[in-house]
């Protein structure tokens, strides 16, 4: 299964000590999107992209996603798909605003809190100190010592049991850094317990009960996280996920489109919508969305990957190879374009090329998170192995022509 790392909705506000400072000091700061698995050819195509970077606002996004018809036909009625086109604009979307108070530098936020719990009567000394202990372990968490940035969130839950924000914190740590999913949920459910329709934790809420398995339950949870900020690509494309697994691909196709039409330029989006009209046969439209997701996003190897892909099993290697090469360009040689193009090499019956790029993936793939593909790649070597050899063996034994 795939493990999701940390998501980019990750707020590492500092926060200011106010009467009603519970969580009402908010901002979003992205992280690095974690690397993605193989997409492989051979087995699934399930590499999607595990971390999610989000906290820009679309004022108004109409997208057209490809120029095809979509899916029609008795093929997605039998599956309970209702016919629909590719051609059909996204609904514009008005700016909504969250209520955040904007981010202060860690210094002044600290100075504040020492002044307010002096003159403040909402917020007396053990909230101060409790916001001291979250900054603190903020700052722990950026140096990259995230036991010790886990110890100050702890302690300020303990100093304060209503701050929400240590609860939360601790959660985030828990889910996307020590890998404690039980110990997470229970403390981002106590987050929830204390800070109400907090946009961010109902969000993480939703994506901790989809890893869990318990989809109807992260499908109420995203949803009211849309509720609060309907911007929020987010959950909308980890909502549209829940609801593929649900069997429920009207609602998905609508969800993924609206995380397309907010944040036009994130591949992911487009990947799980182009394989779901692939699922129904309808190999055009999906090739349309893979399209649109290249032309919003040139630099993403996803989508190429992704088409790719399709005109492999299409039969059209040569199309194949000349996506898979533009992948590894913008990628950066990344795992899953490597193993890819290596298996448009084997076939398009290039045995040389391919044994180059399976051997690049076989030293270069990480074990644990490639290790079926790392065995198919080494299988399929052994075998080009065995006939390049013959091959040289015939040019060594061929009789010269007559001068």
């Amino acid at each position: 299964m795939l493990q999701a790392p940390r998501s980019g909705l990750r707020s590492r506000a500092r926060l200011r000590c106010t009467p009603s400072s519970r969580g009402s000091s908010r901002g979003v700061s992205p992280t690095p999107a974690a690397a993605l698995s193989v997409r492989a050819v051979v087995t699934t195509k399930a590499g999607r992209r595990a971390a999610r970077v989000d906290g820009e606002v679309a004022a108004s996004c109409v997208v057209v996603v490809g120029g095809v018809e979509g899916i029609h036909g008795d093929n997605c009625a039998s599956e309970g798909l209702s016919a629909r086109s590719l051609h059909e604009t996204f609904v514009p979307m008005k700016k909504h605003t969250y209520n955040s108070c904007a981010r202060l530098g860690l210094l002044a936020v600290l100075g504040f809190c020492v002044m307010a719990s002096t003159s403040l009567t909402g917020c007396d000394k053990q909230r101060a100190e409790s916001i001291k202990l979250i900054n603190e372990g903020i700052r722990k968490l950026d140096a990259g010592r995230t036991e010790a940035a886990y110890s100050y969130f702890k302690r300020a839950s303990k100093l304060d049991p209503d701050n929400g924000q240590a609860f939360y914190e601790m959660a985030l740590v828990d889910l996307y850094d020590r890998d404690r999913r039980q110990e997470g949920l229970a403390n981002m459910e106590q987050a929830e317990k204390l800070l109400g329709e907090d946009r961010d934790v109902l969000y993480h809420l939703g994506r901790t009960y989809a890893d869990n398995g318990d989809l109807e339950r992260a499908d109420r949870y995203l949803g009211r996280a849309i509720a609060v900020d309907p911007n929020l690509a987010s959950a909308h494309y980890y909502r549209g996920r829940a609801l593929l697994r649900l069997n429920k691909p009207d609602e998905a196709d609508a969800a993924l489109r609206e995380a397309i039409a907010i944040k036009p330029d994130d591949p992911a989006p487009y990947v799980d919508l182009g394989d779901l009209y692939e699922r129904f046969n309808a190999d055009d439209a999906a090739a349309a969305v893979y399209e649109e997701g290249i032309r919003q996003n040139p630099a993403a190897p996803d989508s190429l990957n992704a088409l790719g892909i399709l005109r492999l099993q299409q039969g059209n290697a040569p199309a194949a190879i000349k996506l898979f090469d533009k992948a590894m360009a913008v990628g950066g040689g990344r795992a899953d374009s490597v193993f890819n193009l290596a298996f448009a090499y084997v076939e398009a019956n290039d045995t040389k090329k391919a044994f180059r790029y399976l051997t690049e993936f076989i030293e270069t793939a990480n074990e644990g998170e490639q290790g079926e593909n790392i065995r198919v790649a080494m299988a399929l070597r052994e075998g080009m192995r065995a006939q390049l050899k013959e091959e040289m063996r015939a040019k060594l034994n061929k009789p010269q022509a007559p001068q």
